[in-house]
């Protein structure tokens, strides 16, 4: 049994956990284009379930049926946008309760491998790695997909230790979980990794015991249910089978080309700072000094970090975050080596690459600040002189904060693991929350929350709203304004889909000059760099009612009788 101090370990790493996660989470405006749209298709399934209790059963965007991703995300968010409201702490909830749910489930499992400390260690190093910290605070598909996955493996290594039904039975749940999350790849990637952990363990009969005759079933009940009445309401195979799940891993569907070793590099950088920690904790899986136990552990955790690397790497459509579900164990193998650390010894120095290994964390926790205020320098700095002081000030804070690290954690473990698991989250919470005044500035993934606000404002039922003369999607637009907006059709899943409304399918600029001359109200969502165009084809005066580095928000009046 454990004792009082390590639940309360362990408690403290939770609670980290959960301020590192849930800090500043609804601070920064919704992004473009992703976080936008799946906030937006939510909102509509919660506007037409006050109507119809059968429209969970349906996706929408811009009020057609769109069916790129399985529900799961969007039942989710509209539990939370229900509870939170229709915000973006709403919206961003349940990614950042999958996240916690990840850390819980990956916690259980290494103290069941190793102990209270691993699991404590595993508790703040891997929300502070750098892709989970930032993909847990997105509103996407990955970072459920991941804690499905996570539960998925957890429960098949507490059955491969120690045996029983109970354990196969969240397995299968926790299958159909991720299938239902974003499809057939959590599902794939899962029996991949083990396969590959019993194959080089010598034990691939047990494949076999894993359940598959009352597992199958209720896999096919929970996970694929959906996907059947979709598909025969709407003639959907071709579009699931083909399009999304051979056509997104055989060809690039989505004008993503990256090359083979994208991923490996992603990796890399994703588990900053604990990457060379993780490296190092992978390269002792076949040390003989080690019992029979912890070899299979290693060979479990790395297995699984080769498996999804290699599986997402030979994929022709590649997206940075679908390597998430391998900053999960590359988190662990971090917390196994800084357990090591701690345990064997407080001073750093058994072997000069552990030593560099222990360091890297302190130098890239030093360099995080100093990132920032580079980045402010170049992007913000010019746009906005009168914030000069504020990127003055960071890079003096980063270079003291880089000393006072440097000297402080100089000969302790600890200390070094320590200056990692709270200098680095500070930084990026507080990064968050200063950029959230300049979201408005950004060149790319910028928020719409200033224009939707304003039409939420300003603009009536009646009234008519364009978004026009830009590829863009602006879903962001249609949240915070609380209304569909009329706007081109841009291809976007067609499969399922139906003609929208005359009055939302914005066949080009001309029409915002039908709906002024029959006198209505006419709000215009435009590139704020196509200004002078759209001033120059109107045919009647326009006001500026509002804008941003990126987009101006236009009004005309009725037209005088």
């Amino acid at each position: 049994m454990p004792s009082r101090g390590s639940r309360l370990l362990l408690a403290l790493a939770i609670v980290y956990a959960v301020v590192v996660l849930f800090a500043g989470l609804g601070v920064r405006g919704l992004n473009e284009p992703d976080e936008g749209r799946y906030a937006e298709e939510a909102r509509e399934m919660l506007d037409r379930l006050q109507t119809n209790r059968l429209a969970w059963l349906e996706e929408t965007l811009d009020g057609e049926p769109y069916y790129s991703k399985p529900p799961l995300t969007n039942w989710l968010t509209c539990v939370t946008m229900s509870v939170f409201g229709l915000n973006e702490l709403g919206a961003r909830m349940p990614a950042a309760l999958a996240a916690l749910g990840a850390v819980l489930v990956a916690m259980t499992m290494v103290r069941r491998m190793g102990g209270e400390r691993w699991a404590a260690l595993a508790g703040v190093i891997l929300p502070t790695s750098l892709m989970f910290f930032v993909v847990g605070r997105l509103i996407t598909t990955d970072m459920i997909l991941a804690f499905f996955m996570t539960s998925a493996l957890a429960a098949f290594w507490f059955w491969f230790e120690g045996g029983g039904r109970r354990p196969l039975v969240f397995f299968w749940l926790a299958l159909s979980g991720a299938m239902m999350a974003k499809g057939p790849v959590g599902v794939v990637v899962s029996l991949l990794v083990i396969v590959v952990t019993l194959v080089v363990l010598r034990q691939p009969r047990r494949l076999l015991e894993l359940g598959w005759l009352w597992g199958l079933p209720l896999f096919a009940v929970l996970g694929l249910s959906w996907y059947l009445q979709a598909c025969i309401r709407f003639d959907l195979w071709w579009f699931f089978l083909g399009q999304q799940v051979a056509g997104h891993y055989l060809k690039d569907v989505q004008g993503h080309p990256q090359p083979i070793w994208y991923y490996a590099v992603l990796l890399v950088v994703g588990s900053l700072p604990w990457t060379l920690c993780a490296l190092t904790a992978c390269g002792r899986w076949r040390e003989e000094t080690q019992s029979s136990r912890e070899r299979a552990q290693r060979v479990f955790l790395v297995s699984w970090v080769v498996t999804a690397l290699v599986f997402f790497s030979m994929s022709r459509t590649k997206l940075a975050t679908y390597i998430l579900p391998a900053i999960v164990p590359m988190g662990l193998l971090a917390a196994r080596f800084w357990e090591e650390m701690l345990t064997e010894t407080e001073q750093p120095a058994s072997g000069a690459w552990r030593r560099v290994a222990a360091w890297s964390s302190v130098v890239f926790t030093a360099l995080v600040p100093v990132c920032l205020w580079y980045w402010l320098y170049r992007k913000i700095g010019p746009a906005r002189p009168d914030y000069g002081w504020v990127w003055q000030v960071i890079g003096g804070a980063s270079a003291a904060v880089l000393l006072l690290a440097v000297f402080w954690a100089r000969r302790s473990a600890m200390r070094l693991l320590g200056v990692g698991v709270v200098a680095l989250p500070v930084f990026l919470i507080a990064a968050m929350g200063a950029l959230s005044g300049f979201e408005d500035l950004m060149e790319s993934n910028y928020s719409f929350r200033t224009i939707g606000l304003a039409l939420r404002a300003h603009a009536k039922p009646d009234d008519m709203v364009a978004f026009a003369m830009t590829q863009d999607r602006g879903h962001g637009i249609c949240f915070y304004s609380r209304r569909l907006i009329s706007k081109p059709r841009l291809g976007e899943s067609p499969e399922g889909m139906q003609h929208p409304p005359p009055d939302r399918l914005l066949r080009n600029v001309d029409q915002i000059w039908d709906w002024v001359r029959q006198g209505r109200r006419v709000f215009c969502v435009i590139p704020t760099e196509r200004r002078d165009q759209f001033l120059k084809a109107a045919p009647v005066p326009f006001t500026e009612l509002l804008r941003t580095r990126s987009y101006t928000l236009w009004l005309t009046p009725p037209a005088s009788k």
